[in-house]
């Protein structure tokens, strides 16, 4: 029996998602045509692959034996189109605010140029969640910071560092005056102090310094971004915590200053994830590539 490879291709994705949504977008095609393609291919074998129960798809016995057999044979193809330069319909990408704001967005307007036929999903989804879409298929491409998660938790995952970004005290110009030129860390609960909410690298560090000494770090004001620390202290209102490479335009210009610290804050790693079986690693190691020349913060 002659079958169109496109039909075990459709019917791998939807093995891989569990989801014909997901298989849609991925393959850049209607959710109706995808059902169709799946219905065709049942009617040549003359089996039923799927049935739908309160969990969702599921595969019959004569699914999973059929994808047992094309999974292997399916991927050595889809290997070989990816090598001879085929590129994903759809790339998924779940990343931090600041991190989209400030670095991804801007690669992606040049992909947009470079490769017009693909689509880019950017999201953002608690750590513990992106790493579990990632894993199930749901996305293909994540960001996190390196330093604040185990590597167990990218237990057959490819990990790989992307970038390092610095983490500062800043005032506005006009508030220099009011604040020393080396801050020391145990006295900040003396200052209007303006810092994201929960934990990051450099507040652990600053915490930990104050539990040395039996004391306690409390920030005057906490914020859920760093975009909103920054525009906080532009207003001339106490220091900020914030990340070096995210204000680099109103550092240049003096609009805010950099107070350096007794105590270098810690060097925080961004780094992304990715599956080891995804099709399209080369053309993402491509993509972190642009990413990291572009913006020369490697």
């Amino acid at each position: 029996m002659n079958l169109n490879f496109e039909l075990y291709k459709i019917f791998y994705y939807v093995c891989s998602y569990m989801s014909i949504t997901d298989a849609a977008r991925h393959l850049f095609v209607s959710q109706p045509a995808i059902t169709k393609q799946i219905q065709n291919l049942e009617q040549a074998l003359g089996v039923v692959l799927f049935v739908r129960s309160r969990k969702g798809l599921e595969l019959t016995e004569d699914g999973k034996q059929l994808f047992k057999e094309i999974k292997g044979p399916v991927e050595k193809l889809l290997s070989i189109e990816s090598s001879r330069g085929t590129i994903p319909n759809t790339v998924r990408i779940i990343a931090g605010y600041s991190t989209s704001k400030n670095f991804l967005l801007k690669v992606l307007s040049k992909y947009d140029e470079i490769y017009p036929d693909v689509k880019f999903e950017v999201n953002f989804y608690p750590y513990h969640e992106a790493i579990d879409r990632l894993r199930n298929g749901q996305t293909d491409l994540i960001f996190v910071n390196l330093k604040n998660h185990p590597n167990r938790d990218f237990d057959g995952l490819k990990l790989k560092k992307c970038f390092d970004v610095h983490d500062i005290f800043v005032v506005h110009k006009d508030y220099k005056g009011e604040v020393p030129d080396v801050l020391n860390i145990l006295d900040l609960n003396q200052y209007s102090i303006v810092c994201k909410s929960g934990k990051s690298v450099a507040r652990n560090m600053i915490e930990e310094v104050f539990s040395k000494k039996k004391k306690k770090f409390h920030p005057k004001y906490e914020l859920s971004n760093n975009w909103l620390i920054e525009e906080y202290v532009k207003d001339c209102k106490g220091i900020g915590l914030v990340t070096k490479e995210y204000i680099t335009e109103e550092l240049a210009n003096g609009e805010l200053i950099e107070v350096p610290s007794n105590i270098p804050l810690p060097v925080r790693d961004i780094g992304y994830a990715l599956r080891k079986d995804y099709l399209y690693n080369q053309f993402i190691e491509e993509f972190m590539k642009e990413l990291k020349n572009s913006f020369h913060v490697y």
